[in-house]
């Protein structure tokens, strides 16, 4: 496991208190129950937003006189030749920039960072090539109480598999969250109807006429046809849908 640390001027004495945390970590990490994890395939992203840290650990060693936050992932099936793992620590929320990214580069890997003042924070983490499941997150706010050693303020999660809508798609993954029963979605959980509703584009505004919403039905029916998700006659029928439907249409209420 690869611990890197976003600071200044780090020195001999701390380093050799990062190594001792990371043995400590690998340990615990190691011992967690096995669950239904989450499993990122290329181009798949999985946020998780914490709001406290409720475990304490007092004394704790490893980062001697400095707050600190870190980050520790685990993952199973890391090929270090293909997989590619974005991480990215947000203070607040996904709209500001991140407090800290990195690739992970192995199945054990992790940052610690100066500045995250507080118990509460969001991570994504974005599969940019290959396959890996997520076994654990542990997330952890360290004050100093001397030069050796500081009060843990720790969370450790083992992302649970998670269907709400029963879409097929896991929630971590989702991007269309709340999908009626039996729709046809792709990969990302999201229908035609969610990618192309009637009452205007996702982008925002609204249709500028009938023939600008059917349109748009017709590329994503053709969409889901190349991908196998529906057939020929399927395609058919959802644009004469489309053609029938009031969507776009000045009197459209």
């Amino acid at each position: 496991m690869v611990l890197r640390h976003k600071t200044k001027n780090p020195n001999t004495k701390e380093k050799t208190y990062e190594r001792l945390i990371l043995l400590i970590f690998a340990t615990l990490v190691a011992c967690l129950p096995v669950s239904s994890q989450i499993t990122l395939n290329a181009g798949d992203s999985f946020t998780y937003q914490f709001t406290s840290l409720p475990d304490v650990i007092v004394p704790a060693d490893g980062f001697g006189t400095r707050p600190v936050g870190v980050f520790i992932v685990n993952l199973s099936g890391f090929n270090v030749g293909t997989d590619m793992l974005r991480v990215e620590m947000f203070e607040n929320s996904l709209s500001e920039a991140p407090a800290v990214t990195f690739v992970a580069e192995q199945s054990l890997d992790g940052t610690s960072f100066d500045g995250w003042a507080d118990f509460q924070g969001v991570v994504r983490l974005t599969m940019l090539s290959g396959s890996v499941t997520v076994d654990s997150m542990t997330f952890f706010h360290q004050v100093p109480l001397d030069d050796f050693s500081g009060r843990r303020y720790q969370l450790t999660v083992v992302p649970v598999a998670v269907d709400s809508d029963g879409d097929g798609v896991l929630d971590g993954v989702d991007q269309c969250p709340n999908t009626p029963a039996g729709a046809v979605v792709d990969e990302h959980g999201c229908s035609i109807d969610e990618l192309v509703p009637c009452a205007g584009p996702l982008s925002g505004g609204t249709w500028r006429n009938h023939g600008q919403y059917v349109l748009a039905v017709g590329r994503a029916a053709a969409a889901f046809h190349s991908a196998g998700l529906i057939t020929a006659s399927e395609k058919r029928a959802i644009i004469r849908a489309a053609l029938r439907s009031g969507c776009g249409r000045r009197h459209h209420d």
